[in-house]
């Protein structure tokens, strides 16, 4: 059965270990190869071990990629190679290389600024109570919210993403047909219908040790700042931190008992130069610099994607967007760092009352929220065109 396009360097990704100077030459050489028969020669004549490894460790290599084609015949379920201008502009700017991704979901979610929110996978209360207070605030800003799938902080954020009504970005470190932890089906299920589920491994590979440093590689490649609810030293929410931090993006960390093992992995990345995160306004000014230098020039955009992007993602600036004077003087008043009720009243030259009546009337509509008593406009959410 001859490949589709989108098919072009599957094989290439069969085993994600191999460094990115070997992906990238097979990609070139497997450009739209007439079918899987003529490719395995192809592949046996440069390199035995690889195709030797694949017949003993994966089985049929026919089989595997029959069972991707399947996989890819859902509408939803998409495969976007690295040289497609759909491939996500954040990721292609990292270190890492991935040959391709396989997305359940909107492939477009990818291109949303995301910030990744990660931690331990038996986490405390606590924790789950800080990633509930970080993900509200940061979904209220606008950002998808990106992370492992795994249980723990990672399904702890993917649901409060779902419940404030976020885009969730899960990275798989095994196939897209494959469910892990199993209790995460249907969580699973949901964030591929909100956003995007994504991985670089093949349907039907299953979770192993090795897989999930390279999931933690895009999990910090796709996002503009990580940020670490709680971790141990030494475990693997803290190494994407690390990664991520090595590879001069922002890294936010939690704070937490100096008695508690769950925080030393905060705190040894606090020491190492990561950004002490103790509240919203703080998390988002600083946030607010990182998504204006991970925008790219609109001119950059795919021209595929612009009309998508400017539909769904781009925001025009409306001058006045009510009927009613006194609203749009407040909302004229707004600006980029959230403002308290006084320095609203003194801006728009309206009473106390007044200013609190129609502050009351936008939160309840989501235009407005407060976080710590200070109030900023609901941002909507934001590609990477830089447009929003």
């Amino acid at each position: 059965m001859p490949l589709p396009d989108y098919a072009e360097p599957l094989l290439t990704i069969l085993a994600p270990k191999y460094g990115a100077g070997v992906k990238r030459k097979y990609i070139e050489e497997l450009r739209a190869p007439p079918c899987v028969a003529d490719v395995l020669p192809m592949i046996d004549a440069k390199n035995k071990d690889y195709l030797k490894e694949l017949k003993d460790e994966k089985g049929d290599l026919k089989r595997r990629v029959d069972r991707a084609m399947e996989w890819l015949s859902h509408p939803n379920h998409h495969f976007i190679p690295w040289y497609s201008p759909l491939f996500p502009a954040m990721l292609k700017r990292g270190d890492s290389f991935q040959a391709g991704l396989f997305v359940d979901g909107n492939p477009l979610a990818l291109w949303f600024q995301q910030i990744a929110v990660i931690g331990s996978r038996n986490p405390s209360w606590q924790g789950k109570d800080n990633t509930d207070f970080f993900v509200e605030g940061l979904v209220k800003s606008g950002l998808a919210i990106t992370s492992g799938l795994a249980a723990g902080i990672d399904s702890r954020a993917h649901e409060a993403a779902l419940r404030f009504g976020g885009v969730p970005i899960g990275v798989l470190g095994n196939g897209p047909d494959v469910i892990y932890p199993a209790s995460n089906r249907r969580l699973q299920t949901e964030v591929a219908e909100a956003g995007a589920v994504v991985t670089e491994f093949f349907p039907g590979d299953r979770p192993d040790r090795y897989h999930f440093p390279l999931r933690n590689r895009i999990i910090a490649g796709l996002s503009v700042a990580t940020m670490l609810i709680e971790g141990r030293e030494g475990s693997g929410a803290t190494g994407t931190a690390k990664h991520a931090l090595d590879n001069g993006k922002e890294v936010f960390a939690v704070p937490g008992s100096i008695h508690n093992p769950l925080y030393r992995g905060n705190h040894r990345l606090i020491k190492d130069g990561a950004i002490l995160a103790q509240s919203i306004p703080e998390v988002l000014q600083e946030i607010e610099v990182m998504r204006e230098r991970c925008n790219l020039d609109f001119e950059e955009v795919p021209e595929e994607l612009k009309a998508a992007l400017a539909e769904q993602f781009w925001i025009d600036p409306i001058e006045n967007p009510f009927d009613d004077p006194d609203y749009n003087t407040l909302w004229q008043s707004f600006d980029d760092d959230p403002t308290d009720m006084g320095s609203l009243v003194e801006r728009t030259g309206l009473t106390f009352a007044k200013v609190s009546v129609i502050l009351v009337e936008l939160e309840s509509e989501g235009k407005v929220i407060s976080l710590d008593g200070r109030y900023h406009k609901v941002r909507k959410r934001r590609a990477l065109s830089g447009a929003g």
